[in-house]
């Protein structure tokens, strides 16, 4: 049986919640519901926000509601991670069905993830068992945390001999995915054509292939990126 505005009323003082959303009307429809569950609701508007970890924590809130997409750099993600750091219990709350941020959001330590596809009834039933401290939908969350890390082990397995490159290998690699043939890389880098030939020596050595057809085939199928941190 779910939790009822009875029992949370019931408690020596009713659940304080904080709910992060660049959304307003969505924010305040959601604050709404909670309250007639008997919580008492605080909404954050980050975009608005200076100093948005401090304006959270300093509401001593029982329960933090975040939004996924989050219009800053690693939105929801990163502030999930902030938040636990600081102590906090942290629930996201989300539209999107990007299975990989589900999972991020959870291997930084929120709780639960609760989806806004749910009916109303059913989400706030959620957060009001989990304001009490009972958990909901652990299978799920094992789940998705599970996927993840197939998926990271795979991506591993594919990226394998890629991080043993050099900037100067990784470069040369780059330039045979655009194209370039060992005397087109030896004139752009200024080097002799012998020493682009042996850097390709090593590339195919380093990712156990026989050609530079194959190094080139094995870099996109792995979704190896040049441009920036190397994998």
């Amino acid at each position: 049986m779910g939790v009822t505005a009875e029992t949370i009323v019931g408690r020596e003082r009713e659940p304080h919640l904080v709910v992060v959303d660049d959304h307003p009307l969505l924010a305040l429809g959601l604050k709404t519901q909670l309250e007639k569950a008997g919580m008492m609701v605080d909404i954050v508007d980050p975009v608005g926000a200076t100093e948005l970890v401090d304006e959270i924590t300093a509401l001593e809130a029982d329960l933090i509601l975040v939004d996924l997409d989050l219009p800053f750099e690693d939105g929801g993600v990163g502030l999930t991670a902030k938040l636990v750091e600081a102590g906090e219990t942290v629930v996201v709350l989300t539209g999107s069905i990007d299975r990989v941020l589900w999972a991020r959001c959870l291997e930084n330590g929120a709780i639960a993830l609760l989806t806004k596809d749910e009916s109303l009834d059913s989400l706030i039933d959620d957060i009001s068992k989990l304001v009490v401290g009972d958990p909901v939908r652990q299978n799920h969350r094992l789940t998705i945390i599970s996927e993840h890390r197939e998926r990271q082990a795979e991506q591993a397995i594919r990226l394998r001999g890629f991080d043993e490159l050099s900037e100067r290998e990784s470069q040369v690699l780059s330039g045979l995915m655009s194209g370039l043939s060992p005397s087109s890389l030896a004139e752009r880098d200024y080097v002799s054509v012998q020493t682009v030939r042996t850097q390709i020596k090593t590339v195919l050595s380093k990712l156990g292939v026989n050609s530079q057809l194959a190094a080139v085939a094995r870099a996109y199928e792995s979704g190896w990126q040049s441009n920036g941190p190397r994998p």
